[in-house]
């Protein structure tokens, strides 16, 4: 039988696993009714992560005072931002106000905009897993509602009576870094210096080291891979993905990628059954420089005025031919990439993260 083990790990970052297959030895021994050994297989089919040191003198220094401050009032960002860390199922927390509205809209940050006074925002993602609470709702709705009850009244003893708190959808948006590389010398394996190089990305960019509205710079991580022990040079640049995107009629749907401006070349647009078990996205479609999806050569896909704004990421699937089952069993995902190396997040509910590397590697 295959198994699945869940556990919590209690040593720290020294238990984080950062890829997968790493794990293929059994301690203790398994014994069958008639006391005979049983073979054990064993490996982990994803990385384990989420393990956290306790904070150091100098993280409880920095820390102690901006607790101490809040005077367990929470009358400011860094208030809200303090008195949330306290609630230990919250793993990421953004929080930002009308002053940081009317910045991130280039407009004079004392200005006035009536619907955004006393109204707070709250972005967070959940547990180990870093789940969103849009995610959630699809699972257990009253799941949500208590959480955000229990987040509410967390904060009602703390906060000004007349505070609003909203809580925004949140974009979680998985990085894919296309690497290709020339080794240093045979003296290293083309597994070592993948695993070398995946170890570090997922160390930096993993979703439990960035931030809501964090951005990447291409120089930093060109600087990480060609730091990699094996690594002489390397080409590389950054895909990512909008996935599980549901058509809402037969056969229509509109959507919207959270990063934009896009780059017209790089769009693949992906469909898969999910009523078949295992299956796997295939290529349905492009783009052209235009922003018009197009059936991919050699498919039977047609997409009558689908579009995509490049400038804002919005856009809409109108597919006319190739489909034939009920419109709830397709699934769509859709690849593309930023127009600039700098993968700039504009947005303050948006957490960029490694979710996986491409590397094509030589001597």
């Amino acid at each position: 039988d295959v198994v699945k083990f869940k556990y919590i790990s209690t040593d720290g970052t020294n238990g984080n696993i950062y890829t997968s297959d790493i794990i293929t030895n059994v301690e203790s021994q398994a014994f069958d009714s008639s006391g005979y050994s049983v073979k054990l297989y064993c490996t982990n089919i994803s990385s384990f992560i989420g393990g956290k040191d306790y904070p150091s003198i100098e993280e409880i220094r920095e820390v102690s005072p901006n607790v101490y401050q809040t005077g367990d009032r929470a009358s400011s960002r860094s208030d809200y931002y303090t008195i949330l860390q306290k609630m230990s199922d919250l793993s990421k927390i953004s929080v930002w106000g009308a002053y940081e509205t009317l910045i991130d809209n280039n407009k004079d940050p004392w200005g006035f905009i009536p619907t955004e006074q006393n109204v707070v925002h709250l972005a967070v993602l959940l547990g180990d897993e870093y789940e969103s609470l849009d995610d959630l709702e699809e699972k257990d709705p009253e799941y949500v509602k208590l959480k955000k009850t229990k987040i509410i009244e967390s904060l009602h003893d703390v906060n000004d009576p007349t505070d609003l708190i909203s809580f925004e959808s949140t974009n979680k948006i998985p990085m894919i870094f296309h690497i290709d590389v020339t080794i240093t010398s045979s003296a290293y394996t083309t597994a070592e210096v993948s695993n070398n190089i995946k170890t570090n990305l997922s160390k930096t960019y993993g979703i439990e080291t960035m931030n809501f509205g964090e951005s990447v710079y291409d120089s930093d991580y060109v600087r990480l891979i060609d730091e990699t022990d094996g690594v002489k040079n390397h080409l590389s640049h950054i895909e990512l993905y909008k996935d599980n995107i549901k058509l809402s009629s037969n056969y229509y749907c509109d959507f919207e990628l959270p990063i934009y401006p896009i780059s017209s070349d790089s769009i693949k647009v992906y469909i898969k059954d999910t009523t078949v078990e295992d299956s796997e996205y295939e290529l349905m479609a492009t783009c052209d420089s235009n922003g018009n999806i197009v059936g991919a050569e050699n498919t039977s896909y047609i997409t009558t005025n689908s579009t995509l704004n490049l400038n804002s990421g919005k856009g809409s699937l109108n597919i006319t031919n190739g489909l034939t089952e009920d419109y709830r069993n397709y699934s769509f995902k859709i690849e593309y990439q930023y127009f600039e190396k700098n993968l700039k997040n504009s947005s303050r509910s948006n957490i960029l993260y490694y979710a996986d590397a491409v590397i094509n590697l030589k001597y």
